[in-house]
């Protein structure tokens, strides 16, 4: 009924295969707001970063997989005073001569999403009423059934809550570099290893090779469940990103990383922000940028090196402008050196005594295996870290990444 006494505002853009924009309607600039000018060349996720992740769902549409997608209610802000909401679809375009371009239409929904509210108020309001009415005439029993609904609600709610949390551990899981990901990069032994401590965690690693640059990434959100791990996942996603357009200057890349987070953290009201090392191997040279906790060298002996981060970034989502304090460092790996990256719920575990594992344990038990291969070392660190901590609860997530440059490259 409101898509019938509602009027459409229809805009599109033109895309290509990588979701560049092509060419645009004369009215899609109303869309996009005042921060951002709409240009031709510039990718879509520039505009509208929930697109970000739906690459391949995109591609589908574009070769015929699927007829088309959408994306329903989008908010955007042009200004202060005004909210306005937009539906995005995508479909193939139609020319015969131009099968390899998306079509996206944009479509102003504010209106219709005004109605909506005012209607599920109105019908809010009226429930209101007729429960004050039944509970006046028959307060015992309203109470009781009320005591039902409740408890009834309260089970679906947490159905639904442990149904959600279950996707989203899943979909943590299925993201991370699998076995043999990792074994199809003949340049580095690499192995790492995640534990959440609750059902969702905050903790993130990802090693990405492209075009002779590996990319292993860690990272950390502050705190753990379910918002920690919707913000490990944008952090995934958008590393991703940046990678598959070869964004490989560290100041850039986490400059845009951190502005894409900041303004989703901004718009989902919470305080959470993570930190975040950038490692890029290539040709025997690593280049390390991002704050984060410190970053092991281990030299082919087992003799350890260890760099400290604080001066290379600020904390990804902690504030909108962060590159003036975004630095990196270089290291010179020979065959056989390599690197063992962790989160702090490794260092910070602690047992029955309320000690703390601590680094120079993690960099002793390193040492002392270094000699095996990357996979060996990681349980050793796992084996010992578990030794120490005995039967305590794990309060924080571990996580960690061990590589090793082959010495057959």
């Amino acid at each position: 009924m409101c898509q019938l006494i509602v009027p459409h505002h229809i805009e599109y853009l033109i895309l290509n295969q990588e979701l560049i924009v092509q060419d645009y309607s004369v009215g899609a600039e109303r869309f996009i707001g005042e921060e951002i000018a709409l240009r031709t060349g510039e990718i879509l996720h520039q505009y509208f970063p929930e697109t970000v992740g739906l690459e391949d769902i995109l591609d589908s549409v574009l070769t015929g997989e699927l007829d088309s997608f959408d994306l329903k209610a989008i908010a955007r802000s042009p200004n202060p005073d005004t909210q306005l909401y937009i539906d995005l679809y995508f479909i193939p375009n139609p020319k015969p001569s131009e099968h390899h371009r998306l079509i996206l239409f944009l479509e102003d929904v504010t209106a219709q999403m005004e109605l909506e509210q005012r209607l599920v108020q109105a019908t809010n309001e009226n429930a209101i009423v007729i429960y004050r009415l039944q509970e006046r005439t028959t307060e015992l029993a309203a109470a009781n059934q009320e005591i039902d609904h409740l408890n009834q609600q309260l089970k679906s709610e947490n159905i639904r809550l442990s149904a959600e949390l279950e996707i989203l551990e899943e979909m943590q899981q299925l993201i991370l570099p699998k076995p043999e990901d990792l074994a199809s990069i003949p340049e580095l032994d690499i192995a790492g290893y995640m534990q959440p401590a609750d059902e969702v965690g905050g903790d993130y690693y990802d090693v990405i090779s492209i075009d002779g640059v590996i990319t292993i990434a860690i990272g950390d959100v502050t705190g753990h469940g379910l918002e920690s791990g919707i913000l490990m996942l944008m952090a995934q996603s958008a590393v991703r990103t940046l990678k598959e357009i070869q964004e490989n200057d560290p100041i850039p890349f986490l400059d845009f990383l951190n502005r894409t987070i900041y303004k989703n953290v901004e718009r989902m009201g919470i305080d959470k922000n993570l930190t975040l090392c950038l490692l890029n191997y290539a040709d025997g040279e690593l280049t390390i940028s991002g704050q984060h906790e410190e970053v092991i060298i281990v030299r082919q002996g087992g003799k350890i090196e260890r760099i400290d981060t604080i001066d290379l970034g600020l904390p990804i989502g902690l504030d909108y402008n962060i590159a003036e304090f975004i630095s990196y460092t270089r290291v010179t790996l020979n065959a056989g050196d390599g690197v063992v990256l962790y989160t702090d719920g490794i260092t910070e575990a602690r047992n029955r005594s309320k000690k703390r594992y601590g680094i120079e344990r993690l960099c002793q038990i390193i040492s002392q295996n270094w000699q095996n291969n990357s996979n060996q070392i990681k349980e050793a660190i796992i084996e010992d870290l578990h030794q120490f901590i005995g039967s305590e609860k794990i309060w924080d997530d571990i996580t960690f990444v061990v590589f090793k440059k082959n010495v057959s490259i």
